[in-house]
């Protein structure tokens, strides 16, 4: 692919440099650019406000994120590609070179993620000035997509449960050869098996969503009986839906620039 690339997150993979991190500065410019007009030093921030400031981000928004300006639509990619990231993280281990970019120009993709392995040739080119990405690397594209009904979206009915139009999804996507990540900003009932012949078309797509609850069949189990799997109320969870009939639940941490009440409270005691 003759792309030229703008490298906005370049790291190795280390406890402190992960896709924790780069979700943390995303979220963090978000709400910047979501908040830059209010006179207050310090603002309440529920789910609704990191919601509308993520998702109501467009193409002629124009936000700064680690030295780059990006336009709103970009940032919005890279939330999504984010998710993804720290499920790719998961396959390589501790020193390898992740580079998160976006295209300069329109280009047949949204966002991509290289990869170099740490005995890879080039690793230390995220140890000069004149950052370039190395030849040799693993590249993942994405074409980045949202599933949100506009109509619903206005009447605020969006957290209520519907059934899922597996056709309309399948109309967004079936022209790309290119991974497709697709956002589920509605919430849905469904069952992998009712996604078995989308995914036999188009198994280079994956849904990303954020559960409420999941439930699955235990492996090898002999009876079809569901069992929850456990997600972590203090954690931002999220869920990819992958062809195979398989799925892996993604968890990060609360932001650390974003304080409960109680160390909020700590904090200003403190400075008093």
């Amino acid at each position: 692919m003759d792309t030229s690339w703008k490298i906005v997150f370049p790291y190795k993979l280390s406890a402190e440099r992960n896709a924790q991190a780069v979700y943390d500065e995303i979220l963090k410019a978000a709400l910047q650019y979501h908040l830059r007009n209010t006179p207050l030093l310090v603002v309440p921030v529920s789910s609704e406000i990191i919601t509308n400031a993520i998702f109501g981000l467009n193409g002629h928004d124009s936000v700064l994120i680690n030295g780059k300006t990006l336009t709103g639509q970009q940032l919005k990619e890279l939330f999504i590609t984010t998710i993804f990231l720290k499920f790719l993280e998961g396959k390589f281990s501790l020193g390898t070179a992740f580079f998160i970019v976006v295209p300069e120009e329109v280009s047949s993709c949204d966002t991509a993620i290289f990869v170099v392995e740490e005995n890879g040739e080039g690793i230390n080119a995220l140890d000069t000035k004149r950052l370039k990405l190395p030849q040799k690397n693993l590249p993942f594209h994405f074409q980045v997509k949202e599933y949100v009904n506009f109509e619903e979206l206005n009447k605020h009915t969006l957290e209520i449960p519907r059934q899922i139009d597996i056709k309309r999804i399948e109309k967004s996507v079936e022209f790309y050869s290119e991974n497709v990540l697709v956002f589920m900003r509605e919430l849905f009932e469904y069952r992998s098996d009712d996604f078995k012949d989308f995914f036999e078309k188009h198994p280079n797509c994956y849904l990303i969503s954020t559960p409420h609850d999941i439930n699955r069949i235990p492996p090898n189990s002999e009876k079809q009986t569901y069992e929850p799997v456990p997600l972590d109320s203090n954690k931002h969870n999220y869920v990819i839906t992958f062809s195979g009939n398989t799925f892996s639940v993604v968890s990060f941490e609360r932001p650390k620039f974003l304080l409960d009440d109680k160390t909020l409270r700590n904090n200003i005691m403190q400075n008093k």
